[in-house]
């Protein structure tokens, strides 16, 4: 992991980012599933103090497997916003085929 203080902390026990100053940042998300439980799909979603921003649908299909990736710009309005990565849908079991099975990447726009 990069730091990115003293502007975007993460808090590995809350799996929460603090992003310190308003402003537009950039979002990329990748992520190794090979399955979703009872199903073939589930959704990913970013929140910024509990309100959602942005969300994308995971498809888990014979021709669209992983890695699934997303960028977005999110708009963060005050000091101090929670940035949370969520899967709101089914159960996904990682891919037991790579080391890491999720990045994320988060920057300000000038």
């Amino acid at each position: 992991m990069t730091n990115g203080a003293p502007y975007i902390n993460y808090h590995p026990a809350s799996g929460i980012f603090v992003i310190s100053k308003p402003g537009k940042y950039v979002v990329n998300f990748m992520l190794y599933a090979s399955d979703v439980i009872d199903g073939n799909k589930t959704q990913i979603q970013l929140e910024i103090n509990g309100t959602v921003v942005s969300f994308r649908d995971v498809l888990l299909s014979s021709i669209n497997g992983p890695p699934f990736t997303f960028t977005d710009i999110i708009q963060v309005n005050g000091e101090n916003a929670m940035l949370c990565v969520l899967n709101t849908g089914k159960d996904l079991v990682l891919s037991e085929l790579v080391d890491s099975v999720a990045f994320i990447s988060i920057w300000g726009l000038v």
